[in-house]
Order: structure tokens, then C-alpha cells, then sequence
């Protein structure tokens, strides 16, 4: 009976976890910004007292800027089509008395290519290069999990050594899994604590289903 009792938990938390996966990738993915290119995304730049007022069009679901560069990009979200009264958005951009009256807008999907919005363009152009960051993550998995299946073979009759070495490969193939889904093949991005951080929220629920179903199959004990 107690073991009946069990295995209903164990089900009942796996179907929790597997509900928890999808839903976290459906915000991910209902919530992906869609980069716009400038003409896209900024209605007006007016010209205002000791600064410089942009106003971006309605289809504009969220914006960053970069006080220190003074460099704005702005997006959509699939989001957007489900709800139309965002309205439009505007930003006051002010300069310090010494500071180069210049802004810029960071075309994502133009090589991350800058267009000068205000002030005087820039010789030869400028770009901003995607964050590798998230392919060296992946790398790093691929490498934990090949060494923690070699070292679980290896130390397959120390019960506490296999366990970890066990859990070290489930947490690398999770987060790989979770990368894979959550980003694509494609692992440089322009927003990487965003998608960082829903790789890790996926990884962590994914951890704890293949912990419920290794311990299940006494894999780990």
C-alpha cells in the first residue's frame, strides 16, 4: 500500500513538473523579444530642453537603452498580437554639459549595426556583436555530461560516487535539453541574462523530473 501511495506521488509530481516545463517555455516563447530596426520602432525624436524626447510606435513592446553609450533598441513580443492597447511608448534621453549630443539605435537583425537617430553619424559605421557566452554553456554540458557517464561506468559498484557522477550527467543533459528548446541551434544572443535565465528555470524542473524517475528506476538510491 505504501508503495502504491508512492508511486501515485512520484506520478502526480512528474505531471506537475511536466505542466511547470511547458508553461515556462510557452512564456519564453510568447514573451521573445522580435528586434525591429529603427524605422520599425521610433515614431518621432524631438528636440527638448537639455535633452532629446523619443517616441516609439505602438507596435513597440519594450525598449532598452544604454545611459552610457546613449544606444536604444527596441521590440515586439508574439504577445503583441493578443493585445493591441500597449499605446505608444516615449523616452527622455538627457546629456551631461560635456557629453556628445549623439544617440544611437541598435539594429539587431541588421548585424547589430547602429543607426544614428540624433546627432552627427558615425565614420564608417558601427556594430555590436551577439553574446557567445551561452555556446561556451553548452560546451561546458556536453563536456560535464561525457565525463560524468565515463566516471559513473567507471565507479558503477560505489553507490555515493556513481549517485553523484549519475546526477552530475541528468543535470547536463537538462540543461542541454533546455537550451536546445528554449534558444535553438543557435546560441549567440543579444539578450542573455533573459534567455540565461529561462534556460536555468527549464533545467532546474527538468532536473528534478529526471531525479523522480532515476530514483523510480533505482538508477540512484
Amino acid at each position: 500500500m505504501f508503495h502504491t501511495k508512492s508511486n501515485r506521488l512520484d506520478k502526480l509530481l512528474l505531471m506537475v513538473l511536466i505542466i511547470g516545463f511547458i508553461s515556462v517555455v510557452s512564456i519564453e516563447k510568447l514573451n521573445k523579444p522580435i528586434p525591429l530596426n529603427s524605422v520599425e520602432a521610433i515614431k518621432e525624436v524631438k528636440e527638448i530642453f537639455n535633452g532629446v524626447e523619443i517616441t516609439f510606435n505602438e507596435i513597440v513592446d519594450g525598449y532598452e537603452i544604454n545611459d552610457n553609450n546613449k544606444i536604444i533598441t527596441a521590440w515586439k513580443t508574439r504577445i503583441n498580437n493578443f493585445n493591441t492597447n500597449f499605446g505608444e511608448k516615449s523616452i527622455k534621453v538627457d546629456f551631461n554639459e560635456n557629453e556628445t549630443k549623439q544617440i544611437g539605435y541598435y539594429e539587431i537583425e541588421n548585424d547589430g549595426k547602429i543607426i544614428i537617430i540624433y546627432g552627427k553619424p558615425l565614420m564608417g559605421g558601427s556594430n555590436i556583436l551577439p553574446r557567445l557566452a551561452m555556446s561556451y554553456y553548452s560546451t561546458l554540458a556536453i563536456i560535464l555530461s561525457i565525463i560524468s557517464l565515463i566516471l559513473a561506468i567507471v565507479f558503477k559498484n560505489a553507490k555515493y560516487v556513481k549517485k553523484l557522477f549519475v546526477l552530475s550527467f541528468a543535470f547536463g543533459i537538462a540543461y542541454l535539453f533546455s537550451s536546445l528548446v528554449i534558444m535553438g541551434w543557435a546560441h549567440s544572443t543579444y539578450f542573455m541574462i533573459r534567455d540565461l535565465s529561462y534556460v536555468i528555470i527549464s533545467t532546474l524542473i527538468l532536473f528534478a523530473g529526471f531525479y523522480i524517475l532515476l530514483s523510480k528506476h533505482n538508477i540512484i538510491q
